[in-house]
């Protein structure tokens, strides 16, 4: 992401350079929430008409199919070798589910408006990336690395792949952890997740709306890397951890691009939301986070880590840890429903609530 002078930078940002992604255009920068100029350019298509494995069959660049890596409802997660002058490294392609009596594409080749949702989110991918390098989280969401269309008119993109990365719950359920390692392992979780999802909220104007265990690679780096962040609302103007951790975001298909004014969703890439729906909203991705990981690990859990997601996620007049410790995968939906109320602006699971207990029981060691 390229961003303009100041002029520019100030009534939009989210200012984009697509031509960094592979797209061909007559106006190749432009605002991401100006759906015109969006609707204006597709995908390029150099799918091999002979081997349909090749998603791009270039004389400098091929992308070739490797195998599936997991299959979800709204598309695959493909593992791809990415093939160009002197390089050849493996890489990620997401692929939508391909139905063309939903509106999965077209005969010409053009994505359709359900396909189009699918060319934003790389965009809105690739300006999280940049606008959270900018903060000082320089490593939390792949790079975008291609946007392509295949015969089909699916619109699909490549993005780096991470290396030895597992998703959450694999890491979590890792044989023979006491339920301390587990704790300590969630409690260095949540060091990320509370830092990404703040600037994200308040400085980029996103909200994921799909912040869920399965949706973050986790690995092990070989050295420490110190972070440091300017946030508000806390003590001290930086907030500062020294991890071992590398923790990527992915899937940005539900994610919202909104004005930190007036709350209102300029982008937003999922029709299960409606466009009435508050964006950013405040302690949302925080509280379906903090859900997901209390229904699946509360039985592990330390009894003091336990007490601190029953606090973030008390709601006056329910018992919503209650309900997700009882019916597990039922009561997630429940999750999504509060979370996406038109009539919620703000949840009590803020980021900030969370990072102020971590840093207390930091100091208390």
């Amino acid at each position: 992401m390229c961003f303009t002078e100041e002029k520019e930078e100030e009534d939009c940002p989210w200012v984009i350079s697509v031509a960094e992604l592979g797209i061909q255009a007559h106006k190749t920068r432009g605002c991401l929430s100006d759906e015109a100029w969006l609707a204006s350019f597709v995908a390029p298509c150099h799918h091999s008409f002979f081997h349909h494995r090749i998603y791009i069959d270039l004389p400098h660049k091929k992308l070739t199919y490797l195998r599936t890596v997991s299959q979800g409802q709204f598309g695959y997660i493909d593992l791809a070798r990415y093939d160009t002058v002197g390089r050849s490294v493996e890489v990620y392609v997401k692929r939508p589910i391909h139905n063309r009596e939903d509106g999965g594409g077209s005969e010409s080749g053009k994505p359709d408006r359900r396909s189009r949702t699918t060319l934003y989110e790389p965009y809105l991918q690739h300006m999280v990336r940049e606008g959270l390098a900018r903060f000082g989280l320089p490593d939390h969401v792949p790079r975008v690395l291609e946007v392509f269309t295949l015969h089909q008119g699916v619109v699909c993109f490549a993005m780096e792949e991470k290396e030895g990365a597992v998703v959450m719950d694999t890491y979590l359920r890792e044989m023979g952890l006491s339920v301390e390692e587990v704790s300590r392992r969630i409690i260095e979780i949540l060091w990320h997740v509370a830092v990404v999802v703040w600037v994200m909220n308040h400085r980029l104007g996103v909200n994921h709306r799909d912040l869920k265990p399965s949706n973050f690679l986790l690995r092990r780096r070989l050295e420490p890397v110190t972070y440091t962040v300017e946030m508000e609302g806390m003590e001290e103007a930086h907030v500062t951890w020294q991890t071992t951790l590398d923790l990527s975001l992915i899937d940005f298909g539900f994610a919202c691009a909104g004005s930190l004014a007036s709350r209102r969703a300029h982008l937003s890439l999922s029709a299960v939301y409606s466009r009435a729906d508050p964006c950013p909203k405040d302690g949302r991705d925080m509280f379906l986070f903090l859900g997901y990981l209390y229904s699946d690990y509360h039985a592990v859990m330390t009894g003091e880590l336990r007490a601190w997601f029953e606090e973030w996620l008390s709601i006056p007049g329910s018992d919503l840890c209650g309900f997700l410790r009882k019916d597990g995968d039922i009561s997630k939906r429940w999750l999504y429903y509060l979370s996406g109320s038109e009539s919620v602006f703000q949840l009590r699971s803020s980021p900030i609530t969370v990072l102020r207990r971590l840093l207390a029981a930091q100091r208390a060691v």
